[in-house]
C-alpha cells in the first residue's frame, strides 16, 4: 500500500509521467490513466523521458544520471539523452541561497563578502554555485550553496521510489536489475552528496595528496575555507579553467594537447594505484562517481 503522507506527491508523479506518455510505466504500477495524449507521438522516447525526470525535481534528476552511466542496462539512445541531465538543472531564487548561507554560518553577507555575483555560474540538481570575493584577504572564491528544502523533498521522494521500486520488483519479471537495490544505492548516494563537508574533506586529501606527488606541479586542486563551510554551504579557492572537453579552445590558446591527456590520463591511475583514491572500499567513491556539477 502507498504511503498517504505523499499522495499529493504520488498524484503529481503520475500526472508528469502521463503528461509524457509513458504509460507503459504507469501500467506497471497498476495505474489506469483517463484521458488523451498531452504529448505529440513524435517526440522520441528518450527525450520523453529525460523531459519527466527533469520535471520530477532534483531526486529524479540523480536517478537519471546515476542511470545515464549503466549503458549495460539501458539503451545508448536513452543513456545519451539521460546524460544531457549532467550538465544544468533550473536555478533557484539567489534571496533563497543568501538565506541558506546566513542560517547556516551565522555571518550577514555584507560581513563576508566584498562583493558576491548573484547569478550562479552553474546550477545542478543539488546545489548551486556562486563567484564571490572575501572581505577578509580579497581572496576570489566559489561558494557552492544547497537548494532550500532539498534534504525534505529527498526523503519524501526516496520513500516514493522505494515504494514504486517494490511494486515494479514484484510486477515486472526477467528484468535486469532488482529496481530496489537501484533505489537504495541512489538513496545512500545523495546522502552522502547532501553533506559538503564530506566532498570538502575529500577535496583537503586530495590537496594534501598532490602535495608530494610527481604531478604536483600540474594538478592544482582548490582550498577549501572551513570557516564558511557546513553541510549546505561548501566554499573553496576560485581557479579559472577549460573544459578538457573544450578542445578547440585548448587548441586556439596552442596548448600541447597530447601533453595534457598525458598528465590527466597519469594523475589518474597515480591516483587509484598510488593513493587508492577511487577503490570501491573508499568511502568517497560513490560521492565522486555520481556526482555531476
Amino acid at each position: 500500500m502507498l504511503n498517504k503522507r505523499n499522495a499529493r506527491r504520488y498524484r503529481e508523479i503520475v500526472q508528469i509521467l502521463a503528461k509524457n506518455g509513458l504509460y507503459v510505466l504507469l501500467n506497471n504500477l497498476g495505474v489506469k490513466v483517463k484521458g488523451r495524449k498531452l504529448l505529440k507521438d513524435d517526440v522520441p522516447l528518450p527525450v520523453r523521458i529525460k523531459n519527466t525526470l527533469e520535471e520530477l525535481g532534483p531526486t529524479f534528476i540523480k536517478l537519471g544520471q546515476m542511470i545515464s552511466l549503466r549503458t549495460d542496462l539501458i539503451p545508448e539512445d536513452i543513456a545519451n539523452e539521460l546524460a544531457k541531465l549532467q550538465d544544468s538543472a533550473m536555478p533557484f531564487d539567489f534571496n533563497d541561497a543568501k538565506k541558506t548561507f546566513e542560517s547556516e554560518l551565522g555571518y550577514k553577507f555584507e560581513d563576508v563578502f566584498e562583493w558576491f555575483g548573484e547569478n550562479p555560474i552553474a546550477s545542478a540538481s543539488i546545489g548551486q554555485v556562486y563567484v564571490a570575493r572575501l572581505k577578509s584577504t580579497g581572496e576570489k572564491v566559489v561558494v557552492k550553496i544547497q537548494r532550500p528544502n532539498l534534504d525534505t523533498m529527498i526523503e519524501s521522494d526516496m520513500s516514493i521510489l522505494a515504494e514504486i521500486a517494490r511494486l515494479l520488483d514484484e510486477r515486472i519479471k526477467n528484468r535486469p536489475v532488482s529496481f530496489a537495490e537501484v533505489v537504495l544505492e541512489l538513496s545512500t548516494a545523495l546522502k552522502r552528496e547532501l553533506d559538503y563537508t564530506l566532498e570538502a574533506r575529500n577535496a583537503q586529501k586530495f590537496r594534501n595528496l598532490y602535495k608530494s606527488s610527481f604531478y604536483g606541479s600540474h594538478v592544482v586542486i582548490p582550498k577549501v575555507y572551513w570557516e564558511y563551510t557546513t553541510k549546505k554551504v561548501l566554499t573553496m579557492e576560485f581557479i579559472e579553467g577549460i573544459s578538457v572537453k573544450d578542445v578547440e579552445q585548448i587548441k586556439r590558446r596552442h596548448w600541447d594537447v597530447k601533453k595534457i591527456a598525458r598528465i590527466g590520463a597519469n594523475s589518474f591511475l597515480e591516483q587509484v594505484i598510488d593513493f587508492g583514491f577511487f577503490s570501491r572500499r573508499s568511502p568517497s567513491w560513490k560521492h565522486y562517481g555520481f556526482e555531476q556539477r
